[in-house]
């Protein structure tokens, strides 16, 4: 192999970032995800700033290999590691990614790492030194730090973001719900239920055979009319563009069909019906019989979900966050068009919940929550700035302005001397300015190093305050704030969460 430098970040303007995790990027493909796998190095739930050349691809391989090994004894997410434009993957990555990136379904993550433990240490540990239990299993007294265990012990934990650490969770309760023999729908359901049951949910599956037929009205209008449909939400989505932001892609059919344990978009191409990436395809009458016979084979896209929703269940009040708003303003003619009434949105609540320890460390450099808005980059700036007696940024900046200052000078001088070596000073000065910019990168990893504890616990901050540059309700999983905190967290989210507010709350737990 030829000596390359690890790939530590990928930035794919032409894809959407939907997460940067603590090894993975994952982007976003439409149907399918793009999981890229770099060579960062995770330990101790820290990213580490150098990594290993090749590692993201051999980590990549390991993955399909084992997916591919047990594909027959249980379903997995992977659809592919050979990269293709087909999937929307741009023909210019391909080459770049190949070997260390797959293509997967879309799929919703159960926030669960499992681990097995041979030995007492790191997290284990400090569990057991409190009462002697590593996730709800007793443990025999006097054990010594790395101690090896009579036999290995299984203790998931919450898998959490970057800079935050991965909480133990009490297996009794997870053997309880995830049971050999159910399904993850199923776990899932039950996990709601002891969560928020107290609170008056209700959970309604849609997938059921007589909630499609019920449907049946639903998806033959939008067969029959798509095309006024498609004509009328292109038109909102394109206003909202101008003065927001629509929130989804208008497709021309706004159903799925479900055919080989796959999900299919249904594409009209003049009176035929195609399933896209499925060599299938239907006549009008055809999937109008099909949609009579076998409504459970189809279901709503993102765009037709509200309308059977509120068809099944007239809804008074939506409580919608401000990405929903959006949606509905997008989606607000189909409700016209079938004839349903639309609800009223109601502005969700929004906030940003901090830690004690975290709290302490912007109380000890004066911080507030927009400051932490602001990003990472800004927020080193500004606390490095008080605490160093120099600020690289004005210093160079200086630099810059006295550079081009003289080189101002210079040219009106040399005009009258001669023009081409006038002109000529532009050359020069862009020379001068690299070499002033090489040396400030130089400046402020130096800068950096000198007060690298800060600079970690700034990361820290903005990964658990704002990850990703993302406020936290969008990035990280409701399981890891109650896992660390316990029963009792979203009873104080309960009582604390003011729902007349819509400005940004801030949370102490």
């Amino acid at each position: 192999m030829a000596d390359r430098p690890p790939l530590m970040y990928t930035d794919m303007p032409d894809l959407r970032l939907l997460n940067r995790g603590k090894v993975r990027d994952i982007y976003d493909l439409g149907e399918h995800l793009l999981i890229v796998a770099t060579d960062r190095i995770s330990a101790f739930d820290v990213v580490l700033p150098n990594g290993i050349p090749y590692k993201g691809k051999v980590l990549n391989q390991l993955s399909a290999y084992w997916f591919n090994t047990l594909a027959d004894i249980i379903p997995h997410h992977m659809v592919t590691i050979n990269l293709q434009e087909n999937y929307g993957v741009p023909a210019a990555l391909i080459n770049i990614l190949a070997g260390r990136a797959m293509i997967v379904k879309k799929a919703k993550p159960l926030p669960v790492e499992c681990v097995v433990r041979g030995y007492l240490s790191g997290s284990a540990w400090n569990e057991y030194q409190q009462n002697g239990v590593v996730c709800g299993i007793p443990l025999p007294p006097d054990l010594k730090e790395s101690a090896k265990l009579e036999q290995p012990i299984f203790t998931p934990a919450t898998k959490a973001e970057i800079g935050s650490h991965d909480e133990n969770i009490d297996f009794s309760k997870v053997k309880e719900i995830y049971q050999a023999g159910r399904t993850f729908k199923q776990c899932f359901r039950d996990l709601l239920f002891w969560l928020f049951d107290e609170f008056g949910l209700i959970i309604f599956d849609p997938s059921t055979t007589e909630v499609k037929k019920a449907l049946t009205p639903i998806f033959l209008t939008e067969i029959n009319n798509f095309r006024i449909h498609t004509q009328k939400l292109v038109a909102v989505s394109a206003t909202l563009e101008e003065v927001y932001h629509a929130q989804v892609k208008v497709k021309p059919v706004n159903l799925f069909y479900h055919i080989d344990n796959g999900r299919h978009s249904i594409e009209p191409v003049d009176e035929i019906f195609k399933l896209k990436r499925k060599r299938k395809q239907f006549t009008r009458d055809e999937i109008i019989a099909e949609i009579n016979e076998h409504p459970d084979r189809f279901s709503p896209n993102v765009l037709l979900r509200p309308i059977t929703q509120d068809y099944l269940f007239p809804t008074a009040f939506y409580i919608a966050g401000p990405s929903e708003v959006s949606y509905f303003a997008q989606i607000h003619p189909l409700y016209e068009f079938f004839e349903i009434e639309p609800p009223v949105i109601y502005p969700r609540s929004s906030a940003t919940l901090i830690e004690k320890s975290v709290l302490s460390f912007m109380e000890k450099y004066d911080l507030t929550m927009r400051d932490v808005f602001l990003g990472t980059d800004q927020l080193k700036e500004k606390i490095l700035s008080t605490v160093a007696e120099n600020n690289i940024e004005e210093i160079f900046d200086n630099a810059v302005k006295n550079v081009n200052l003289i080189f101002d000078d210079l040219k009106e001088k040399l005009f009258s001397v001669d023009k081409t070596i006038s002109d000529s000073t532009n050359r020069y000065r862009d020379k001068v300015l690299y070499s002033i910019n090489e040396l400030k990168s130089k400046a402020e990893k130096a800068h950096e190093s000198r007060f690298e504890v800060i600079i970690r616990q700034i990361s820290k901050l903005s990964n658990l305050l704002y990850p990703n540059e993302n406020l936290q309700e969008r990035e990280l999983n409701y399981f890891y704030f109650a896992n660390k905190f316990g029963d009792s967290f979203q009873r104080k989210l309960y009582e604390e969460l003011s729902i007349s507010e819509f400005e940004h709350q801030i949370i102490e737990i």
